[in-house]
């Protein structure tokens, strides 16, 4: 969770400064992408067996995961699309939640409040022009599905 603390610290500065800096932003995301990756996959090995809870948590880690990368995407298209420094305004107003979703992952037994969290994250960041499942690979949408069929089968 530091990580995500340091993300909002570095959009803060941007923001001020009007700039994205993309040396700073981009190694960050790319960190916490993966610590909820790993956050996800550990949680589901080491104690859920009901195909409920394994989808309530890779849902949300998804939804997470796809809002991280949108908000990736954005950030590197900014300069091109003068989106600078919106795009880093629009991001600080979803990291609350991508907060929240790393906390839930990472200490709380799955149930329907994941499934809230994760409608949640994908309707402020839609509003904030950060879900898009195009710009996320949801053109890969059929491997998303058979990844979660498998883990809940494995479960």
């Amino acid at each position: 969770m530091i990580t995500i603390d340091l993300l909002e610290n570095s959009f803060e500065l941007m923001e001020k400064e009007g700039k994205v800096n993309l040396d700073i932003s981009l190694p960050i995301l790319d960190k916490i992408s993966k610590e909820i990756h790993n956050l996800k996959e550990q949680r589901i090995k080491e104690k859920y067996n009901s195909p409920q809870k394994v989808f309530e948590i890779h849902h949300l880690s998804l939804v997470t995961l796809i809002v991280l990368n949108s908000i990736r995407n954005r950030l590197i298209l900014s300069t091109k699309d003068h989106d600078n420094p919106i795009s880093v305004s629009d991001s600080l107003k979803v990291l609350p939640e991508i907060k929240e979703a790393f906390l839930r992952i990472d200490q709380k037994d799955p149930d329907e409040t994941f499934l809230e969290l994760a409608s949640q994250i994908q309707l402020n960041a839609s509003q904030n022009k950060l879900f898009n499942l195009g710009m996320c690979g949801g053109d890969n949408l059929n491997g998303i599905f058979l990844e979660i069929a498998k883990e809940i089968e494995l479960s």
